[in-house]
Protein backbone atom coordinates (compact mmCIF):
# COMPACT_ATOMS: atom_id res chain seq x y z
CA UNK A 1 0.00 0.00 0.00
CA UNK A 2 2.79 2.38 0.89
CA UNK A 3 4.49 1.79 -2.46
CA UNK A 4 1.22 2.61 -4.25
CA UNK A 5 0.93 5.87 -2.35
CA UNK A 6 4.51 6.75 -3.25
CA UNK A 7 3.84 5.94 -6.88
CA UNK A 8 0.74 8.14 -6.89
CA UNK A 9 2.67 10.96 -5.21
CA UNK A 10 5.49 10.79 -7.76
CA UNK A 11 2.91 10.70 -10.56
CA UNK A 12 1.23 13.76 -9.05
CA UNK A 13 4.48 15.69 -8.84
CA UNK A 14 5.33 14.67 -12.39
CA UNK A 15 1.95 15.94 -13.58
CA UNK A 16 2.47 19.17 -11.64
CA UNK A 17 5.88 19.81 -13.19
CA UNK A 18 4.45 19.00 -16.62
CA UNK A 19 1.63 21.46 -16.00
CA UNK A 20 3.98 24.22 -14.92
CA UNK A 21 6.16 23.58 -17.97
CA UNK A 22 3.13 23.89 -20.23
CA UNK A 23 2.04 27.04 -18.42
CA UNK A 24 5.45 28.64 -18.95
CA UNK A 25 5.37 27.70 -22.64
CA UNK A 26 1.90 29.23 -22.99
CA UNK A 27 3.10 32.39 -21.24
CA UNK A 28 6.08 32.59 -23.59
CA UNK A 29 3.81 32.18 -26.62
CA UNK A 30 1.47 34.88 -25.28
CA UNK A 31 4.45 37.21 -24.85
CA UNK A 32 5.61 36.54 -28.42
CA UNK A 33 2.10 37.20 -29.75
CA UNK A 34 1.94 40.47 -27.80
CA UNK A 35 5.34 41.48 -29.18
CA UNK A 36 4.18 40.71 -32.73
CA UNK A 37 0.99 42.72 -32.19
CA UNK A 38 3.06 45.67 -30.96
CA UNK A 39 5.32 45.48 -34.03
CA UNK A 40 2.29 45.32 -36.32
CA UNK A 41 0.71 48.37 -34.66
CA UNK A 42 4.04 50.21 -34.93
CA UNK A 43 4.24 49.36 -38.65
CA UNK A 44 0.64 50.47 -39.17
CA UNK A 45 1.32 53.82 -37.50
CA UNK A 46 4.44 54.32 -39.65
CA UNK A 47 2.44 53.55 -42.79
CA UNK A 48 -0.28 55.98 -41.69
CA UNK A 49 2.37 58.66 -41.15
CA UNK A 50 3.80 58.04 -44.63
CA UNK A 51 0.32 58.23 -46.15
CA UNK A 52 -0.37 61.57 -44.46
CA UNK A 53 2.99 62.92 -45.68
CA UNK A 54 2.17 61.84 -49.24
CA UNK A 55 -1.27 63.45 -48.96
CA UNK A 56 0.37 66.67 -47.77
CA UNK A 57 2.78 66.61 -50.72
CA UNK A 58 -0.10 66.00 -53.12
CA UNK A 59 -2.04 68.94 -51.72
CA UNK A 60 1.06 71.17 -52.03
CA UNK A 61 1.48 70.11 -55.66
CA UNK A 62 -2.23 70.76 -56.29
CA UNK A 63 -1.83 74.26 -54.81
CA UNK A 64 1.10 74.94 -57.15
CA UNK A 65 -1.06 73.98 -60.11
Amino acid sequence: MASEDTEMASLGSEMTSLGSEMASQVAEMAYQVAEMAYQVSETVSQVAEMVSQVAEMVSQVAEML
